[in-house]
């Protein structure tokens, strides 16, 4: 977990301060006011896109890796790829405790 949150803080500062033509991804998508009775099925759906995602990530980034590729032994291959996500579905319940306080 601190590892994630390392890389996470060291992809956002390269995105404010280093000079790269492409930056890294870094988005945050909330929605706020979302049917409290939905929590179950976008938990689910959020979990199983986020799967989808990262395996698709992981078909295209083996194109790359001289692990999976030998033929590409002869050539540099130091570069590292992290590719993180989260979700946090914070349930209706919690927020009205958090807004009476």
């Amino acid at each position: 977990m601190v590892e994630d949150a390392e890389t996470l803080m060291e992809a956002v500062e390269e995105n404010i301060f280093a000079k790269q033509e492409t930056l890294n991804y870094h988005l945050l998508t909330e929605l706020t006011n979302l049917l409290d009775d939905a929590e179950s099925e976008i938990r689910e759906w959020l979990l199983t896109q986020g799967t989808l995602f990262h395996r698709k990530a992981r078909k295209y980034l083996s194109k790359f890796d001289k692990d999976i590729r030998p033929s590409l032994a002869a050539k540099p291959c130091d570069t590292k790829v992290i590719l993180g996500g989260f979700s946090r579905v914070i349930p209706g319940e919690e927020i009205r405790v958090m807004n009476a306080d």
